[in-house]
């Protein structure tokens, strides 16, 4: 509602798509910055979870939220490139996506605690969260930039990959209970058993409850 009332009121402006998308994303990196301060100190919002209280993290929803119109602006600019930058700048994108899937390997703590022991139980996304959902959703709005024939989209295009992320919330909301029954196996152990059983739990909920669900909500609404 918020972001509408924006909108109604850059209208009057006869601003152009992209600097009213602009500006909403300024605005709401703003909030980001704001909410990142000024929730975590309020006992107004908080969560309860994993044995304790928690901020609830509106900031990093913000983020996602900002670079929905940050895709808008691109999207709109793409058309006034020329095929060669094009080609430069989907190099420059499959690189980064890269990098980013190979920092969230080694940065895990079982990695960084072999070169340095200090970093034993140094979890970088839970350190970093704004850091790291900035550098994700960059990531998610290069991928729906490249090319279908772009060769790291084709990869994490993969059906495998597809059906991983049609049930990772599910997954997301399973893999805590499974790491707590299984804390007595040894930490590679403990990813591929908690995977194994999460991904294997998630599959039956996507076919048989979420699926369903979601196709009967597409036919109450048609």
């Amino acid at each position: 509602m918020i972001i509408a009332l924006i909108k109604k009121r850059l209208n009057r402006f006869k601003l152009s798509d992209v600097v009213s998308n602009a500006v909403i994303f300024v605005v709401l990196n703003i909030c980001v910055y704001i909410t990142s301060i000024t929730m975590p100190v309020s006992q107004l919002f908080r969560l309860y979870g994993n044995g304790s209280y928690n901020p609830f993290r509106l900031w990093l929803f913000l983020i996602g939220m900002s670079f929905a119109y940050v895709l808008k602006i691109l999207k709109a600019l793409q058309e006034k490139i020329t095929e060669k930058m094009a080609s430069v700048l989907s190099i420059i994108g499959s690189i980064y996506v890269c990098l980013c899937l190979i920092l969230s390997v080694v940065s895990s703590h079982q990695i960084l605690s072999k070169f340095d022991a200090s970093y034993t139980d140094y979890l970088v996304g839970w350190e970093h969260p704004i850091l790291i959902t900035y550098m994700a959703s960059l990531v998610i709005v290069v991928l729906c930039l490249l090319s279908e024939q772009n060769i790291v989209k084709r990869f994490l295009g993969n059906p495998v990959f597809n059906m991983i992320g049609n049930v990772s919330f599910s997954m997301y909301l399973l893999h805590f209970i499974f790491i707590i029954y299984f804390a007595m196996l040894s930490t590679y152990r403990l990813i591929i058993v908690v995977y194994a059983i999460s991904l294997a739990l998630s599959l039956a909920i996507y076919t048989y409850v979420e699926k369903p669900l979601i196709n009967k909500t597409k036919e109450l609404l048609h």
